[in-house]
């Protein structure tokens, strides 16, 4: 077994990371301590094709070990068509670097994050192939940046703008029959169920 093999058991059979199509730590108590840059290397490297990716709240990494992670998993970056970094504190930037390695994404969540107009613009040259985009939360997109994902990602069927201060032009959006959602769930503490 090399070093990059995730040996996982089912049953009697001894089965490896590429079997993996889904990693969610969204629901994993305490993630926002105890996921590092290690166990996500050690997880995301192992699973070559890896299709979802939920780091919900994992904000034990710095940005500069998320862009690094993804740059030493190239196939997974290929593979990838769900991705949730929410919550994270990664900044605009490095969120920028990674999305632009992965051009079969068609979910993309990055609420709550340092998101910007720049980093829709990125999102809308790198990622055409999206569905879903999720911003809410994030103060730093405007008009601008929905309307360059809108008219260039033509399979965009929702997006979600909760708490978005510089969003206001639903009638653009609705003319390209996107599907809103611009009402939070939030608790009463501010924090996503």
């Amino acid at each position: 077994m090399s070093a990059t093999q995730l040996p996982i058991r089912l049953r009697n059979h001894r089965c490896y990371g590429e079997l993996v199509r889904e990693i969610r730590l969204s629901m994993l108590p305490g993630r926002w301590d105890k996921v590092d840059y290690t166990h996500m290397l050690m997880l995301v490297g192992s699973c070559t094709n890896l299709k979802l990716l939920d780091m919900n709240l994992c904000g034990n990494m710095r940005s500069s070990e998320l862009v690094g992670l993804f740059l030493l998993c190239p196939s997974v970056c290929r593979s990838l068509e769900y991705l949730d970094i929410c919550e994270t504190g990664f900044s605009a930037s490095a969120i920028t670097r990674v999305l632009q390695l992965m051009p079969n994404l068609q979910h993309l969540d990055i609420s709550d994050t340092d998101a910007d107009d720049d980093l829709l613009v990125v999102v809308s040259q790198s990622n055409q192939k999206l569905t879903y985009l999720a911003v809410a939360g994030c103060i730093n997109v405007s008009n601008m940046g929905i309307k360059a994902v809108v008219e260039t990602c033509t399979k965009l069927e929702v997006v979600d703008i909760a708490e978005c201060p510089f969003i206001d032009d639903y009638a653009f959006l609705e003319a390209n029959n996107i599907k809103l959602e611009i009402d939070s769930e939030r608790d009463s503490n501010g924090y996503m169920p």
